[in-house]
């Protein structure tokens, strides 16, 4: 993230601001660049050692699907098909990532009365 900041800094000059840069703007920026970054790597490592490194990166497989569903109920944004197609193929792709769809296909057979120890999931 330093690698970043220094990365930018000397082009700072050469791009206008959008407009008048005063306190507000500032505490703004540092809020949401220390405060809510800082949250975010804290709850991310915490969620690596708690639930492994393979399910906490299929965290990120979500926010496309959350930031869809948060400008459908909150910006009554249009969601076609095809969004929901692709939503639905990343719920599915997080459920093998995560293992769960390994959980829920015995939970599935057993509902339906079928008596069988083989799962195509095993390997």
């Amino acid at each position: 993230m330093w690698w970043a900041v220094l990365l930018v800094l000397p082009v700072i000059p050469f791009l206008p601001a959008a407009g008048p840069v005063d306190i507000d703007v500032v505490g703004a920026v540092l809020a949401l660049g220390i405060l809510c970054t800082a949250l975010a790597y804290l709850i991310y490592f915490r969620l690596v050692a708690a639930i492994g490194p393979s399910s906490t990166l299929s965290v990120t497989f979500l926010i496309p699907v959350f930031g869809i569903l948060w400008g459908y109920l909150f910006l009554n944004e249009p969601v076609g098909i095809n969004t929901l197609f692709g939503g639905a193929l990343v719920i599915i792709g997080t459920m093998f990532v995560t293992g769960y769809a390994q959980k829920l296909v015995p939970i599935l057979r057993s509902e339906k009365g079928v008596k069988t120890t083989y799962s195509p999931f095993k390997y």
